[in-house]
């Protein structure tokens, strides 16, 4: 219960502060706020599968850590949209799209991770089921890849260096129904952590293969 209170508290702290730096239009600052819960998550899942904790071998276990740290990422990403572009602190007609998109992720991921913790169910020892996870997290470690990247080169406009990631002056030239440059630092973070994650997973099937 207290890791839950102190993610609770973290999360709430660090999207509040992001819808203020968004409404400060300190874009810089707000680059640098929007690392640290995407950051504390790949840190804790690397601690629970690769700590003095972790068990050896356990792949379902770690894959179902896997699962729930992604969807920590995805539901971080959609409470900071809500609160960013919901109270209309920053405008951007696309937001809704993602926050439904990022929900549906993180309820799948939370999904299929309660399917494997139950100790009777078949799938937590089937060979298909693990080659089927090994392709996923290679799929979702490449594509959110590229995503990042594109995020860092891409400004919307055309190719340029730091994309909407790193060039603050964008914020202070988009139009004011188009002002994604906030969002732009919550895919960048998410997508790096969700592949991150996805890499350790399939670093992990990769050994349990062997």
């Amino acid at each position: 219960m207290t890791i839950i209170i102190s993610w609770a508290v973290g999360v709430t702290v660090n999207v509040g502060l992001l819808a203020l730096l968004a409404w400060s239009q300190s874009t810089y600052l707000h680059l640098f706020i929007a690392a640290a819960i995407p950051s504390a998550i790949v840190q804790s899942h690397w601690q629970n599968t690769s700590g003095v904790g972790a068990t050896p071998g356990d792949i379902p276990g770690k894959a179902i850590d896997a699962l729930r740290h992604m969807a920590g990422v995805w539901s971080w990403g959609a409470l900071a949209l809500i609160v960013t572009y919901g109270s209309a602190i920053l405008t951007w007609r696309e937001y809704g799209r993602f926050v439904v998109v990022f929900t549906l992720l993180a309820s799948g991921c939370l999904v299929l991770a309660s399917l494997l913790s139950k100790p009777a169910s078949s799938l937590r020892h089937d060979a298909r089921l693990l080659q089927v996870a090994r392709i996923g997290s290679m799929m979702t470690c490449a594509g959110l890849a590229i995503v990042a990247v594109g995020l860092l080169v891409h400004d919307g406009r055309g190719f340029r260096f730091g994309g909407k990631v790193i060039n603050a002056q964008l914020a202070l030239t988009q139009r004011d129904d188009w002002q994604d440059w906030a969002a732009s630092h919550v895919f960048f973070y998410g997508a790096i952590a969700v592949s991150v994650i996805a890499w350790k997973a399939m670093r992990d099937f990769r050994s349990e293969a062997r």
